[in-house]
């Protein structure tokens, strides 16, 4: 198992190095059209380049490992692509999908929920330090129960 973990990162942060390397002359020549970049030494706007590609090539291939790795150690039909816990119809093709997606008929944009969200999430978070730390108090029961 811990070998075949070790194959999955390498494999993904492969695919960011060829992709950095492939995508740098484009994503630098649009920097040149930045006017606040353009100002600068051609060698910090190349650092600045990288820094950006790296930056967000690296979390896709972070995601990809986690979702990986997840579907190695639970199984593929636990770590879904598509979650959709209430069999609400779709035209997804789950290989388009990059991430993870739940689908819900829940509006998302409702202020009062977000406002409920919000305050179920500032009451139940952890704090403090050390021995005196309080874990979170979210669970799943918890989350049905009150949300």
């Amino acid at each position: 198992m811990r070998q075949k973990i070790k194959l999955i990162i390498i494999e993904e942060f492969s695919k960011v190095i060829d992709s950095i390397q492939k995508d740098f002359s484009k994503n630098y020549k649009n920097k040149t059209n930045n006017f606040l970049l353009s100002q600068m030494d051609k060698r910090i706007m190349a650092n600045m380049v990288f820094v950006s590609s790296f930056e967000s090539k690296s979390g896709f291939a972070i995601e990809a490992c986690a979702k990986r790795i997840a579907r190695l150690k639970f199984g593929k039909e636990n770590v879904p692509t598509i979650v959709n816990p209430r069999n609400l119809k779709h035209n997804l093709d789950p290989h388009s999908i990059n991430g993870q997606i739940i689908i819900t008929d829940v509006d998302t944009n409702n202020g009062n929920l977000r406002g409920e969200i919000a305050s179920f999430r500032a009451n139940n978070e952890a704090y403090g330090k050390g021995k005196n730390r309080i874990e979170s108090r979210v669970t799943q029961a918890k989350i049905k129960n009150e949300l």
